[in-house]
């Protein structure tokens, strides 16, 4: 017997994981994402409950919501260096 299938027929939870995780992958494969960041919704692992304090703390400590005033700041916080020698040549 494998750990995919039960003698009922029902799934696992390692294959309900595993299926998980690799429509995860495949999201993120799709994606042109910098990074993935994780955040915990609440300290109880409830999935129908969301702490606002605890999510916008981790959101601070990441520096997620300085880039995000940067960017509504109008400032980008990244340009390709080609775009950027083009922009500022005059200036060297």
């Amino acid at each position: 017997m494998t750990d995919t299938k039960t003698k009922a027929g029902a799934d696992t939870v390692a294959t309900k994981f595993r299926n998980s995780l690799k429509e995860l992958m495949e999201t993120i494969g799709k994606t042109n994402s910098q990074y993935v960041r994780c955040i915990k919704p609440n300290k109880n692992k409830s999935p129908k409950e969301v702490d606002n304090i605890m999510v916008l703390e981790q959101l601070r400590c990441a520096g997620v919501i300085e880039a995000i005033r940067v960017s509504r700041a109008g400032f980008p916080a990244r340009m390709p260096l080609k775009e950027f020698v083009q922009r500022f040549l005059v200036l060297a």
